[in-house]
């Protein structure tokens, strides 16, 4: 009867087979329980309460962590300098997703399109000129990078336009201060000036005059 009683005090540290945990300071796995190591290791655990599933339901409803509790220590330490360190972690999190969005402006700005280049011999036209300037003389220099829109109709016109950027860089500031220039798969935000003038055109030749009224109307 001793032993029986004995054995289930020490069920919870030793665990059972079945997959039970053993407890402190035993460890079944990774650095013994309650030392430096095993403090470290659980240092980056996320906070609050645990969900556990009871009698078929989970424990609370709201979305929370599972697993084992954190540390007592670790949650003195969370309630004693809430909300640090998370708050900077957020201001990292907003930073990061910002720094992307100025990334990605500055990568549209510095883009050459279809309309930048002449249709027949893939030279920059007057626009193309007038942004590669800017991109060599306005751009900070950490987004000095050139990219080329390249061509869903015809792969072999990627080539020539990588050139005509390079060639036309090099006109202006000398082949060693040239920026890179790299392909990109992209597509033009709004309608090119070229199409629109058309669009203004042909609705214009197609203007029919106003009607006017002939003849006598009756009318005194």
């Amino acid at each position: 009867m001793r032993s029986t009683g004995l054995w289930v005090l020490l069920m919870p540290l030793v665990g059972v087979p079945g997959g039970a945990v053993a407890g402190w300071p035993f460890s079944a796995d990774g650095p013994r329980r309650g030392s430096v190591e095993w403090y470290e290791q659980r240092a980056a655990d996320p906070i609050g309460q645990r969900q556990v599933v009871k009698f078929g339901k989970l424990w609370p409803v709201d979305a929370r962590p599972m697993g084992e509790p954190a540390p007592l220590i670790h949650r003195l330490h969370h309630n004693l300098y809430w909300p640090y360190p998370y708050d900077d972690l957020d201001k990292a999190s907003v930073q990061e997703w910002s720094d992307l969005q100025v990334l990605n402006g500055w990568q549209d700005a510095t883009t050459f399109y279809d309309y930048h280049f002449e249709p027949e011999s893939q030279a920059l036209n007057r626009s193309g000129r007038e942004r590669l300037y800017y991109l060599m003389s306005r751009v900070p220099a950490e987004f000095r990078t050139a990219y080329v829109q390249a061509s869903m109709v015809d792969p072999s016109l990627n080539g020539l336009r990588i050139t005509s950027v390079q060639n036309e860089a090099a006109r202006f500031v000398g082949p060693d201060q040239t920026p890179p220039v790299l392909l990109r798969v992209a597509t033009p935000h709004g309608t090119p000036a070229a199409d629109v003038d058309a669009i203004f055109q042909y609705r214009r030749a197609n203007l029919t005059p106003p009607p006017v009224l002939s003849g006598n109307t009756g009318v005194e």
